[in-house]
C-alpha cells in the first residue's frame, strides 16, 4: 500500500513539474519582441497625425495624445536634426509627419499649427 502511494506521489510530482516546464516554455515562446529601428532613418519622430486625439501646449513644449493612450513629447531643443522624411515614409497620404523637422507651432482656438524647416507647414483641426 505504502509502495502505491509513494509511487503516485511520484507520477504527480512528475506530471506537476512537467506542467511548469510546459507553462515556462509557452509563456516564453508568446512573448513581444520589440520591433528593432531601422538603420535608415530614426522613426521615433514620425507620427500619423489621422492618430492624434488631443495635444496639450505648454509654454514652449507641446504634447501630443494618441488614439491608442500613447504620447509624444516634444519642445525645441530636442530637435537635433532637420532632415525631412523621404516619401516612402508617405504612404497612402500627407498625414505622417517628422517632428525632428517641427521648429514651432501655434495653437488657435480651432487647432494647431506646426511650423517646418523646410519652409512648410500643416494644421491639425480638432
Amino acid at each position: 500500500m505504502n509502495m502505491k502511494r509513494t509511487m503516485k506521489t511520484t507520477i504527480k510530482t512528475i506530471a506537476t513539474i512537467g506542467f511548469i516546464v510546459l507553462c515556462i516554455c509557452l509563456f516564453n515562446g508568446i512573448q513581444a519582441q520589440a520591433a528593432e529601428p531601422t538603420q535608415e532613418s530614426n522613426l521615433e519622430s514620425v507620427i500619423d497625425t489621422n492618430q492624434i486625439s488631443d495635444f496639450v501646449v505648454n509654454g514652449e513644449s507641446l504634447q501630443f495624445y494618441f488614439n491608442d493612450g500613447n504620447g509624444y513629447y516634444w519642445e525645441p531643443e530636442s530637435c537635433a536634426t532637420t532632415d525631412t522624411i523621404s516619401n516612402k515614409y508617405v504612404q497612402y497620404d500627407d498625414s505622417y509627419i517628422d517632428m525632428n523637422t517641427l521648429i514651432g507651432f501655434n495653437d488657435t482656438e480651432y487647432g494647431l499649427m506646426l511650423y517646418f524647416s523646410d519652409g512648410t507647414g500643416y494644421y491639425w483641426e480638432w
